[in-house]
Formats: C-alpha cells, sequence, structure tokens
C-alpha cells in the first residue's frame, strides 16, 4: 500500500514539472521586443533623440559609455525612451551601443557621434566701450587654423587694429566726440570660409571734463594725472591737427574742444595758412605738448614742440623781436608786437627750454637748449633797444615798434603810437624776473619805474558800472585815495612825438580812406591822415589818449580823443557829427585805464630792489 502511493506522488511531481516546462517554453515563444530606432547619428554638439521600445514583458536598458545619458535602467511594455547624448569636442568620431534586454530577447541600438569639426572660436560675441576711449582685446582659438579679422570701413576713423597674434587681436577704440552713439561689428572669418564670427562693439557719447575751461587756463587747471587720459590725447591730437604747415598755430581757438570728422577736416584744410603769436597763440599749444610728453611720450608731441620752436626762430626779425603773424601778412601786425604780452609770452617760453625746467628737460635737448638761449638773449637786447629815450631819458615802451628803426608803431585805429601804461608795466614786470641781470637790464628797470611814478593819475581807479542782471555796461573813472592809474596809451612828447607822428601821419596812414554814408544818404570820404592829424594836440603830451575803433564808424579811425568821460560831439565841415570822447560800449569792450604798473611800483620793485643789493 505504501508503495503505491509513493508511486502516485512521483507521478504527479513530474506531472507538474513537465507542464511548468511547456509553460515557460510558450512564453518565450510570445515574447516581443523590438526599437522604432536601431542607429542614431548625432552632431557634434549632441543633443537627445527618442526611441519607442515595442515589449511585451519587462525589460532593462544600458550603455557603458558615461556620454549616452538614459534616464531609466529597466521598465515593461511599451515606452519612449529619450537618450541624451553629451557634445564631442574630440575632433574623431565615436560611437556606443545601448543594450535593451528583455527575458530571453536583446536589442542593441547603436549610437554614432560625428567629431568636432575645427573652428575659430572667439571670447566676445558683443562689448560696450567706455565714452572716452579704451584699448581690449579680444581671444581666439584657432587650433592652427588660419584666420582673418577686419574692422568695417565705416569705423575705421575711431576704430582701429593695434596688434594681432595666433591667440589674441588687441584693438584700440578712441574718445567718442560725434555727439552720438555708434556702433560697429569686428569681423572674423577663417581663411577660405564664408561663414563668420562678429563681436559687437557700441560706443556711448564721451562728456567732457575740461570743456568749462578757457583754453588759456586750461594749464593751470588740471592734474598732472589728467594728462594721461584719453580726453587729453584727443586734445593733445587736436593741438597736433590746429598745427599749420609752418609751425605755428592760430589764436583764439579753444583746441581742447573735442572736434567731430567733419570738423576736422575743415582744420586740416587750413593748415598751410599762416602762424600766430598774438593773444599766446602758438607757446600755449608749445606748453602744453611739453606737458603732454612729459606725462605720455609720444614723439608725435616732441616733433611738432620742436617745430613749433624753429618757426618761433625762423619768425624772429634781426633786431631781435617778432611780429603777431608769421610769414608776415602786411600792415601793423608786422610790427614787433608788445601787445598781449605777445613778445613777454614768446622770452618766457624760450627760457623755459634752455633752462629746461621740470616741464621742459624730456623734450630739449642741448642744441635745442643752445638756440634758445641765443634767441631768448636777441630779444632781450631788442626790449632794451626798444625803450624809449625821450629828451636823453629812458621811459617806457609802446605796445607796437618799428622792427628796423625801432620807435614806436601804431597798432589799429584805436592803438596809436604812445607810452603804454599797460604792455609797459607788463615788459617792467618781466625784467625784474631776470636772474642775475645786466647792467643794462637794471638801468632799464630803474627808468621804466621812475617813469611810472612821474606819470601815474593818483587817487584815481576805474570801475564797471553793471546793470540789474550783473552785466558790464560801462567804466567809470572815479576818486579813491591810495590808488593809481595810468593810461594804456599816454601821448608821445618832445622830439620823440615830432618825429614818430610825423611818420604816422606820412607814411603810414597817408593812403588809408573809409566812405561814410551819411543819415541823408550822400557818401563822404575820410582820409586817415585827415583825421589824425586834425585831431592831433601836441599840447596833450604825457595825457591818456583814446580812440574808437567801431566799423559802424569808420570815419572815426586814427582820430586822437582826450576825453574818457562822454563830451559832445561837434560838426564837421561835412556836416557829420564827430564823437569827442569814448562811447560807454567802447569803455565797456576795452580797458583803456588801469592800475597795471601799482603792485608792481609798490611791492615787486622794492623786493627786486633788496635782491639786487640796490
Amino acid at each position: 500500500m505504501k508503495i503505491i502511493n509513493l508511486s502516485l506522488k512521483v507521478c504527479l511531481l513530474f506531472c507538474v514539472l513537465f507542464i511548468s516546462a511547456c509553460s515557460n517554453e510558450d512564453k518565450e515563444l510570445q515574447e516581443t521586443l523590438t526599437v522604432s530606432k536601431a542607429l542614431l547619428n548625432i552632431g557634434e554638439e549632441g543633443g537627445s533623440e527618442s526611441i519607442s521600445i515595442n515589449s511585451s514583458h519587462k525589460w532593462s536598458i544600458a550603455c557603458k559609455e558615461k556620454w549616452v545619458i538614459c534616464p531609466l535602467t529597466s521598465g515593461n511594455g511599451n515606452k519612449d525612451v529619450t537618450l541624451a547624448v553629451l557634445p564631442n569636442k574630440n575632433k574623431e568620431e565615436r560611437q556606443a551601443e545601448v543594450a535593451i534586454k528583455g527575458i530571453s530577447k536583446g536589442v542593441i541600438v547603436h549610437i554614432i557621434q560625428a567629431g568636432t569639426v575645427p573652428t575659430i572660436q572667439i571670447s566676445l560675441t558683443q562689448k560696450s566701450l567706455d565714452p572716452s576711449g579704451e584699448e581690449f582685446t579680444v581671444d581666439v582659438t584657432a587650433e592652427g587654423l588660419q584666420w582673418t579679422v577686419e574692422v568695417p570701413t565705416s569705423a575705421k576713423s575711431w576704430l582701429s587694429l593695434k596688434e594681432k597674434s595666433d591667440g589674441q587681436v588687441s584693438f584700440v577704440a578712441k574718445l567718442n566726440n560725434n555727439g552720438k552713439e555708434r556702433t560697429a561689428n569686428l569681423i572674423f572669418r577663417e581663411t577660405g570660409k564664408i561663414d563668420i564670427k562678429t563681436v559687437k562693439i557700441t560706443q556711448g557719447i564721451f562728456k567732457s571734463t575740461v570743456a568749462g575751461i578757457a583754453w588759456s587756463k586750461l594749464l593751470s587747471n588740471v592734474s598732472d594725472a589728467w594728462y594721461k587720459t584719453n580726453e587729453a590725447k584727443e586734445v593733445a591730437d587736436n593741438v597736433l591737427l590746429y598745427q599749420r604747415d609752418c609751425g605755428g598755430w592760430h589764436k583764439n581757438i579753444e583746441m581742447h574742444h573735442l572736434l567731430t570728422d567733419t570738423e576736422k577736416e575743415k582744420v586740416t584744410a587750413e593748415k598751410k595758412e599762416k602762424g600766430c603769436f598774438d593773444n599766446g597763440a602758438t607757446t600755449t599749444e608749445m606748453k602744453f605738448l611739453a606737458q603732454m610728453y612729459k606725462h605720455v611720450p609720444d614723439s608725435r608731441y616732441r616733433d611738432a614742440f620742436v617745430k613749433g620752436l624753429n618757426y618761433i626762430m625762423s619768425a624772429q626779425y634781426s633786431t631781435g623781436g617778432w611780429p603777431q603773424y608769421f610769414p608776415l601778412r602786411g600792415g601793423y601786425s608786422d610790427f614787433i608786437t608788445f601787445n598781449d604780452d605777445l613778445m613777454v609770452n614768446l622770452l618766457k617760453l624760450l627760457r623755459d627750454v634752455y633752462e629746461s625746467g621740470d616741464n621742459f628737460a624730456a623734450i630739449v635737448e642741448d642744441e635745442t637748449k643752445r638756440k634758445a638761449k641765443e634767441t631768448f638773449e636777441k630779444g632781450l637786447d631788442c626790449i632794451l633797444n626798444c625803450q624809449i629815450v625821450d629828451g636823453g631819458a629812458k621811459t617806457l615802451w609802446c605796445a607796437q615798434h618799428d622792427p628796423v628803426t625801432m620807435n614806436p608803431a601804431v597798432g589799429r585805429p584805436h592803438e596809436l603810437p604812445s607810452f603804454s601804461g599797460c604792455e609797459g608795466a607788463r615788459i617792467l614786470e618781466f625784467l625784474m624776473t631776470i636772474e642775475n641781470p645786466s647792467d643794462k637790464v637794471k638801468e632799464s628797470v630803474v627808468a621804466a619805474v621812475e617813469w611810472l611814478e612821474n606819470h601815474k593819475i593818483p587817487n584815481k581807479k576805474v570801475v564797471d558800472v553793471k546793470d540789474t542782471s550783473g552785466n558790464t555796461i560801462d567804466r567809470k573813472v572815479e576818486d579813491c585815495a591810495g590808488e593809481d592809474m595810468w593810461g594804456r596809451f599816454i601821448q608821445l612828447g618832445g622830439e620823440v612825438a615830432e618825429r614818430v607822428y610825423t611818420n604816422l601821419f606820412n607814411e603810414f596812414l597817408k593812403d588809408g580812406k573809409r566812405t561814410y554814408s551819411s543819415t541823408d544818404g550822400k557818401n563822404i570820404t575820410y582820409y586817415y591822415k585827415d583825421n589824425a592829424v586834425a585831431s592831433y594836440d601836441p599840447q596833450k603830451a604825457y595825457q591818456p589818449i583814446y580812440g574808437i575803433y567801431d566799423n559802424n564808424y569808420a570815419f572815426l579811425f586814427y582820430r586822437f580823443l582826450y576825453n574818457y568821460e562822454d563830451t559832445g560831439p561837434f560838426k564837421d565841415e561835412h556836416g557829420v557829427m564827430v564823437d569827442t570822447s569814448l562811447r560807454a560800449e567802447n569803455r565797456r569792450s576795452y580797458q583803456y585805464v588801469g592800475n597795471w604798473a601799482q603792485k608792481i611800483l609798490r611791492e615787486k620793485y622794492p623786493a627786486w630792489k633788496t635782491k639786487q643789493g640796490m
């Protein structure tokens, strides 16, 4: 009985195993596992690609390559799977296999990724520049490739390539003075290829830090650090541009006011014009260039300075003085000019050059110093020789002197030959700055001081008359105890007056004339000589004289006037009312009287005498 039961159990177990084996075999025969894509081609930049897994059973997915990323490791049934491929930074192509395994089946998805195609890479795509200008670089990765860089033609006036190497390009952008924002695209291109890479450059509008300062005052109102700024370099470029071919500069130009490209073209067209020394022209520009070269040793500044110095030397008369313009242009501007400190400014500059002060040490050489000293000494002799001798005694100076005879000479129609209380005082002040002066210089100083003391107008001063808005509308002379005043033009006397005024009437003014249209429409011709002869009064010697220079009243040119305050006119032989005094507008626009010598006589002269042991 036990044997029968055991046999039965064995039979049942065999049946179970047989049925199970048949079931697994059926499952294997029924399993499906497919993918929508068996091959993926991916570009060098990488990316994502989706595949659809179709399966009747569970499955797993894996890739040995770390540059292929799958968000899943397994799944069941049908499912979309996104494979992420990282960028290929290698030149060579690379491959990977993604294995998908079911219960008994497996599928391989092949991935082929292209290698990097060599091309240039740049470190910038855009850059905003400082409005004052700047230097900047762009790094270039080329991996041995040949490449070019280009600044567009439209931007070459302000943006330039400074230096190019295998891996870097440097550029220089100028200060933006054109009044509007400007842009440019720098173009990088692999040689022989069409594709380009660009850097967009943007530059805003520059606002000057010195435009509110007068050019004549700039040197004394900026710090040493300013000379190293892009604005200073731009101003220096202006100074170089304004320099005439002859070596000098023109007057009354605010050279630090930034120029547009159109304005620069106009300045360039004027480079063949004459240079000038009046109103600080040429000397101011040269002092500026010396300061620039001290802080920024650009050879252009030194070359322009030397050219200006040679211009000064070539313009000097054989008698030692300088005209207002050179080459000469004729008329009163050819006279030796002390007016507006013209000669004093030149001599101070020459002295600074040969003494090689701190601002000039770097820019001049020994031979230049020697020539500057010779020119200075010749100019100093001219001053001493121009000092007017009256009755055997040295006196003062005129604002202009004849370059041959050294006699006092006429300037503009209101600047008659005379002793000059203004220019004379400034020449005197300059002479007292000379170290170790000769006996001639000392004698000149003492004589000028004595003359000024003897011809001052004591207890008077000139004051401005202003309107309610604070504008000067007139000048008046008032009593003021302790104040001394002089005329800017003081009439000559004695033999000097006879000689100089006779020459003025018969030579300088003999051909001058102006036509005046009277109120009734009648045209009248006035001759300058007649104006001068009729108005000149030899009895007024050593008194201030005045004159009206106004093209609206040209019939008044070269008339001697002796009244500063208003006096009534008179009717001349043509029936025209002729002034006998200055008008308010003339008094306001030109300083005919002043205390120019007062501080010199009271403070500087006593100190000078002590220094000289006198």
